[in-house]
């Protein structure tokens, strides 16, 4: 038997899987893989948005538009496997659906487009201590 082939057999005889802890930590890591590219995402749209704003081109405002609804999207894609029910008593379906989705409308415009000028207010305080003295 050589070396490299006893390393091996203690590795597999040392390591003991834990009952149950391999789908838990696969769903960690899902989760926290998705809240760190969301966290990129929202800065790089943030710093888009705010350039826009600062450089007042409208080219530049269609495309951070575009970056923001790109992230709506993003954002929501893993929320499409249910859903909340605003109002639950409203038994006509076409009514109930025109409510419910203009209120999860306007919960996201609220949620996204604040949290996006909380960001950039954020870089405009930052705007003099990055500016070159």
């Amino acid at each position: 038997m050589a070396w490299t082939d006893k390393i091996k057999a203690y590795f597999a005889a040392a390591y003991v899987p834990g009952k149950g802890t391999q789908t838990i930590s696969e769903f960690v890591r899902t989760i926290t893989r998705w809240w760190l590219e969301f966290t990129r995402n929202i800065l790089v749209v943030a710093t888009i948005t705010f350039f826009a704003v600062q450089s007042d081109s409208w080219a530049l405002k269609i495309f951070a538009l575009i970056a923001i609804a790109a992230l709506v999207l993003y954002a929501t894609a893993l929320s499409h496997h249910g859903h909340f029910n605003f109002f639950p008593y409203i038994k006509t379906p076409w009514l109930h659906r025109l409510i419910n989705g203009f209120t999860w409308v306007a919960l996201y415009v609220f949620l996204y487009v604040g949290g996006l000028q909380a960001l950039i207010a954020i870089f405009a305080s930052l705007k003099g201590f990055l500016s070159p003295r």
